[in-house]
């Protein structure tokens, strides 16, 4: 599949990717130049349909800033989302994807906490990565008591057509995060994600979250990455979400759809 590659954005920064053939999980590594050095975790999702001139492949990422291999000093809090398509433009390939990188650190020497928006293109490079990740869907009754993100979230906003999510916690010392998104049709789609397990113990009163999802229409899909946080002393979780469609090359500037929403947990459900 063309996303099953390395590719390479404007900043030098190297993405590597692996799609799963049947469900379209993605998972890989990021190597960065900018704010820290090392590789870190990616997770997400995209279609299954190769990018065309006529349309574009969906696709939506979530990284968690922390390194792999030391190359940044841990703990980190940050987390980004990622959304946009692959690009078949004159038989050459490129991701155009959104970015919103979230600082939940007021302690950051580098930048001030909040959401920071950005556009990248990567282009291919020539290797084809071999890479797994231990990540998957969750199963909907399994529960990991203690952890603030874990449970059932409502929507906010009775108008729109998200429900709510359901958050498992996979794996706290990772920080992976796996769950549900539900929608009042009653269609539910897997989401994988990160979320900083290390915000309570950095006496940090925000707890960054990223993870992405999908929705599968009549013959097409759409990939969203949400990222935001969970803010510890209200009990609020607050999440951007970039949704990402299949376009002509000709519209590529609606690619992505921004939302915001703002969620509570179903305490009825403890």
């Amino acid at each position: 599949m063309s996303i099953n590659n390395s590719w390479v954005n404007e900043y030098h920064s190297l993405l590597q990717l692996k799609q799963d053939p049947t469900t379209g999980m993605l998972s890989g590594l990021y190597s960065s130049t900018t704010g820290g050095t090392g590789t870190y975790d990616v997770v997400g999702w995209a279609s299954l349909h190769e990018p065309t001139e006529q349309a574009g492949q969906p696709m939506a990422i979530s990284v968690l800033w922390r390194s792999d291999d030391g190359g940044k000093s841990d703990p980190s809090h940050e987390v980004s989302a990622m959304a946009g398509q692959v690009i078949n433009m004159d038989n050459k390939l490129q991701l155009s994807l959104v970015h919103i990188f979230v600082e939940t650190d007021p302690n950051s020497a580098k930048i001030e906490a909040g959401f920071y928006p950005d556009k990248l293109i990567f282009l291919p490079k020539e290797s084809t990565p071999s890479l797994s990740s231990n990540i998957g869907p969750a199963n909907p009754d399994d529960r990991i008591e203690g952890v603030n993100v874990e449970g059932i979230w409502l929507n906010d906003n009775d108008s729109s057509e998200l429900q709510s999510l359901q958050i498992v916690q996979s794996d706290i010392h990772s920080c992976t995060i796996n769950g549900f998104l539900k929608y009042k049709d009653g269609s539910q789609f897997a989401l994988i994600g990160f979320t900083d397990n290390y915000a309570t113990n950095s006496k940090l009163s925000k707890q960054s979250i990223g993870f992405s999802s999908y929705i599968d229409n009549v013959g097409s899909r759409t990939c969203i990455s949400f990222a935001g946080y969970f803010e510890i002393d209200t009990g609020k979780l607050y999440l951007n979400s970039l949704h990402a469609n299949a376009t002509s090359n000709d519209a590529n500037y609606t690619q992505v759809r921004m939302d915001f929403f703002q969620l509570y947990k179903d305490n009825s459900q403890q």
